[in-house]
Formats: C-alpha cells, sequence, structure tokens
C-alpha cells in the first residue's frame, strides 16, 4: 500500500505575523499498523495487533497453538500513541519459545530449529505486497534481558516463496536487513535502524516479511522481555 507520511513543521514568523504551517510529505510503501494501535481478537482471550502474528496463531493447528505460551501483550507503555507490544520468552515442555510477531505466517514445530516465519502467498492476511526500494527499516524498542540474551529484528525483500531463516528460500530475497541488539538493558525507548543488503539490484520484490524477537533465535534465554513500537521503512531522499 502507498501511503503519504506528512511531517508538519510550524514557526512564527519574525515579523509578528500569525503563525504560518508547512507540510512536507515523504513518499514511500510502508507497514499497516506499524505503530500496533489496532488488535482483535484472534480466538477467545488472544488477541494480536491487526496485520501480525504471534506463536498462538501458527500453522501448527489446534494442538501446536494450545501448547505454545503466549508471549505476546498489548501494553499502554507505548513510544507514541496508545499501544505497544511487549514480547516475552517463555518455557513450554523444555522448549524455550522467543516471544515472536510477524506481518507474515509461522511454521512451528518442537525443534525450534525447524521453525520459521513465511510469507503465505495464498493467504492475504499472512503477506504483505511490496514493491519499493527502502535504504532501511527502523523502529523503538526497550529490552531487559536474561542473561546475555539479544533483540533480534529480521527483514526481507522477496519474489515468490520466503521465509525467515531462509530454509532454500533466499533465492527468492531480493534484500534482507538483520538488526541484533547488545545483551544489555535498554530501560528507556531506544532507536534501531537496520540497513537493507541488496542481492539483486534493480529486481523488483513482489513481498516484504519482518520478524520481530525478544531473544536470539533459538538461542533465546527464557524470561527476556522486549517492547516494539513504530516501525518504519526509511527511503534515501
Amino acid at each position: 500500500m502507498l501511503r503519504i507520511i506528512p511531517t508538519i513543521v510550524s514557526f512564527y514568523l519574525i515579523t509578528g505575523i500569525a503563525p504560518v504551517l508547512f507540510t512536507a510529505a515523504v513518499y514511500g510503501q510502508q507497514l499497516d499498523n506499524a505503530g500496533f494501535e489496532n488488535w482483535e481478537t484472534v480466538r477467545s482471550n488472544i488477541i494480536e495487533p491487526v496485520g501480525w502474528t504471534s506463536l498462538k496463531n501458527t500453522d501448527g493447528g489446534f494442538f501446536m497453538n494450545r501448547l505454545a505460551p503466549y508471549g505476546l501483550e498489548r501494553c499502554t507503555e507505548a513510544h507514541t500513541g496508545t499501544y505497544c507490544v511487549k514480547l516475552i520468552n517463555k518455557t513450554a515442555m523444555n522448549i524455550i519459545a522467543t516471544g515472536t510477531l510477524t506481518n507474515g505466517a509461522i511454521h512451528s514445530d518442537f525443534d525450534p530449529e525447524k521453525s520459521y516465519v513465511y510469507t503465505d502467498t495464498t493467504d492475504t492476511r499472512l503477506c504483505t505486497r511490496f514493491s519499493a526500494h527502502p535504504d532501511s527499516l527502523a523502529g523503538w524498542f526497550k529490552f531487559y534481558p536474561s542473561g546475555d540474551d539479544k533483540v533480534m529484528v529480521w527483514a526481507v525483500l522477496h519474489t515468490g516463496e520466503g521465509s525467515i531463516p531462509e530454509f532454500g528460500t533466499k533465492k527468492n530475497w531480493v534484500a534482507d536487513a538483520l538488526f541484533v541488539s547488545k545483551p544489555v538493558t535498554y530501560g528507556t525507548w531506544t532507536r534501531f535502524s537496520l540497513p537493507f543488503t541488496y542481492y539483486k539490484k534493480g529486481q523488483k520484490p513482489d513481498f516484504i516479511l519482518i520478524v520481530l524477537n525478544s531473544g536470539y533465535g533459538t538461542k533465546a534465554i527464557d524470561g527476556s522481555v522486549a517492547f516494539f513500537d513504530d516501525i518504519q521503512l526509511i527511503y534515501n531522499k
């Protein structure tokens, strides 16, 4: 979706004339609900940000989704607006489930090494059509790690099938961007920015896939907590 992001700059003229407003627009495709203001009920007592998917809503079916811990919360400690998203690493059946949120689908497995997020091209709710070439992905986070855990944010622009980790789909990657925090507490809202590395210059992607994690992938540690808000794609002027 092509959206215009307005920036309003106001100032007083030195002549004493009343304030004048000037509007500048930045053009570029952006993610829907990237500030996590809108939420929906997936099923009884389970809510998710509209356009995003958590571990309680995977392709593993009723059994896997019932067993998965609810490592997501709607939180009012927002960077801007009313809400942000809170992700928590939790242990279930001796497996540490990394707090996960994606704009795609989640394939779950009892072996964490076989789990991944992916673009489901057959379901408009689980894929994001995208054809632009952003310079980077930015956003805001807070993080309270257990041990030496780290926050991870990964974004992939791709054609056809795409997943994170790639599991054989890297041939379809147009670009990707990866952010890994330091293993320290970020107690106040902190901006992250991850530049895209382009593998196929001039190739237009068909989709964008993003995953937010409250731990270092399959090495995540139980109890780590991350907050995310205001995810934005940045374009060169």
